[in-house]
C-alpha cells in the first residue's frame, strides 16, 4: 500500500463515483478502478459496495479512510516541517562543547535564539577528544573545539580566535622569577615564535 493508492481511494470516497474521481485525478476511470482493486486485494477486503452506483464505503473502507487521511495529513505536516527546518524557522540543534569552548558559545547562542526563537538548541557537555566522533556518529550536529581535529570526513571553520596572556607580578629586587616585563623573557620570545 502506498500513498498514491491512498490518494486515489480517498478521492473516490470523497467524490462518491469512480468517474468523477478519475476526472479530478486526470486519469482514466479504468486506471482509478484498477488502483482501488489492487488496494482491495492487498488489504484482503472490499472497500466499496459494488452493488451501489454511488461509491458507498464498506466498514473496511471507512476504517481505511480514517487512517489514509491521517497518513496524507502527516505527509503534508512532514513537508512543512522540512521547509521550516530548511528556512531555520523551526527545529532542533544539538551541539557538543567542552567547558572551555561552551563559555564562548553563550553570546553566540543568545543571538541565534533571538533570530530563530523556534529552534531548540541543546548544548551537550563533552570531552574535546570525543566531540569529532560524536559528530561523525551523528550524535550531535555541530561540535565546538579549541583545535582543528584534522579529520578528513569533517569540515571545520575557525569562528573565534582566543588570546592568551602571561601574567606575573612586577619585577623587584627581591623577586627571582622569570620576568615577562623584559624583551629577553624566554617564554614571551617562544610564544611570539609560535
Amino acid at each position: 500500500m502506498d500513498l498514491s493508492q491512498l490518494e486515489v481511494f480517498l478521492t473516490v470516497a470523497r467524490e462518491r463515483r469512480f468517474s468523477r474521481a478519475a476526472e479530478k485525478l486526470f486519469r482514466t476511470q479504468s486506471a482509478v478502478s484498477q488502483t482501488v482493486r489492487k488496494l482491495e486485494l492487498e488489504i484482503g477486503e472490499p472497500l466499496f459496495d459494488r452493488s451501489s452506483r454511488e461509491g458507498v464505503l464498506t466498514d473496511a473502507g471507512r476504517v481505511l479512510q480514517e487512517y489514509a487521511e491521517k497518513l496524507l495529513n502527516l505527509r503534508v505536516d512532514a513537508r512543512e516541517a522540512l521547509v521550516e527546518l530548511r528556512e531555520l524557522q523551526k527545529g532542533k540543534l544539538v551541539m557538543a562543547a567542552n567547558e572551555f569552548t561552551a563559555l564562548y558559545l553563550l553570546p553566540v547562542l543568545a543571538e541565534f535564539r533571538r533570530l530563530h526563537p523556534m529552534i531548540k538548541i541543546t548544548v551537550q557537555r563533552s570531552l574535546g577528544s570525543t566531540i569529532p566522533d560524536d559528530v561523525l556518529k551523528h550524535n550531535v550536529e555541530i561540535g565546538v573545539l579549541s583545535y582543528d581535529p584534522q579529520e578528513p570526513q569533517l569540515k571545520s571553520a575557525v569562528v573565534y580566535l582566543d588570546e592568551l596572556v602571561f601574567v606575573s607580578s612586577k619585577p623587584s629586587a627581591s623577586t627571582r622569577h622569570l620576568c615577562i616585563w623584559t624583551s629577553s623573557c624566554p617564554l614571551c620570545r617562544l610564544s611570539r615564535d609560535l
